[in-house]
């Protein structure tokens, strides 16, 4: 497998099981996942004792992981009350958060958070600011909604965006930018480009690595940075894999995992012509959710 470091391709393949077979090669990789998932699940609720077993069941069977995951705990995929429950109190708490983060940032006028899934984050942000009247969340799935201020709306394409050149003051990202090849992921951001005003910002909340010299935010943060460059990609990844084949029970859902550092995001954002103005690597955050993640706030403005 080549080096999947962070300014480097993910590699060949299913780059989620590539991670989980990762994880069976290398201990320190493994108890930091492990011990992520399981303080998580620990805070809302869910059975804890059971972590250690699923993720065993998928390092045995790597390229059938999110199946035998669901064997080893069938309420993942088919949730009872107390799951559902727990799950359903963490994303809240995760959305609480991700608006506390982002709000501060947000320009006068339309927001729109891209590839969103649903309302709660928009929502978390009308409530939070005076940025304008219209909140629009969007993403290729989902049911259209218009409730006054806030409505989501489809998108017919993922690189493209439904809405009008220069008419929206910020585009938000919150960790699905890595969910796209390199090269669909260009195509929007050029589109984002396209629909910010001119005094307008990209507000990234991404899962990510941190500059070379950015110190340890934590214990937990500094065992994530201790990790080779090969397992920290494999943390993000496997993390990516839990959180959206397992966690959200969509065993089909593509995961290219093409995470990039703070160098990388400058470098790809001024190809779409966003200069960054902030950049700042959070750590691994405790965003209240099932599970905590390396993460980077980015804010980036129009270029000209």
């Amino acid at each position: 497998m080549s080096s999947p470091h962070p300014s480097g391709a993910p590699p060949a393949g299913d780059p989620a099981a590539a991670a989980i077979r990762m994880m069976a090669a290398s201990p320190p990789l493994r108890d930091l996942v492990s011990d992520v998932i399981e303080e998580g699940w620990a805070r809302w609720g869910l059975p804890r004792q059971d972590v250690t077993g699923i993720l065993a069941a998928a390092m045995d069977t790597p390229d059938d992981a999110t199946r035998t995951a669901f064997t080893a705990a069938p309420y993942l995929c088919r949730p009872d009350l107390a799951f559902a429950d727990g799950y359903a109190a963490a994303r809240a708490a995760k959305f609480d958060v991700f608006a506390d983060l982002i709000a501060p940032h947000v320009r006068p006028g339309p927001v729109c958070d891209m590839g969103a899934g649903d309302v709660q984050l928009i929502s978390r942000l009308a409530q939070r600011t005076k940025s304008g009247s219209r909140f629009v969340a969007t993403d290729v799935f989902g049911e259209p909604l218009d409730d006054g201020d806030v409505s989501f709306v489809l998108q017919e394409q993922p690189d493209r965006l439904p809405l009008a050149d220069s008419s929206t003051a910020t585009v938000i990202a919150t960790g699905m930018l890595h969910h796209m090849s390199a090269e669909v992921r260009s195509r929007l951001l050029d589109d984002v480009r396209r629909c910010l005003t001119p005094d307008g910002a990209l507000i990234l909340l991404e899962d990510t690595y941190p500059a070379m010299d950015w110190p340890s935010r934590d214990d937990v943060d500094e065992r994530f940075q201790a990790l080779s460059s090969d397992d920290r990609w494999g943390f993000l990844a496997a993390t990516d894999w839990w959180g959206n084949r397992v966690m959200k029970n969509l065993p089909d859902v593509p995961l290219p995992c093409t995470f990039l550092d703070l160098a990388g995001w400058r470098v790809t954002l001024a190809g779409a012509g966003l200069a960054v103005r902030s950049a700042d690597y959070l750590g691994v955050v405790d965003c209240g959710g099932h599970m905590a993640t390396p993460r980077s706030l980015v804010v980036a403005e129009p270029i000209g």
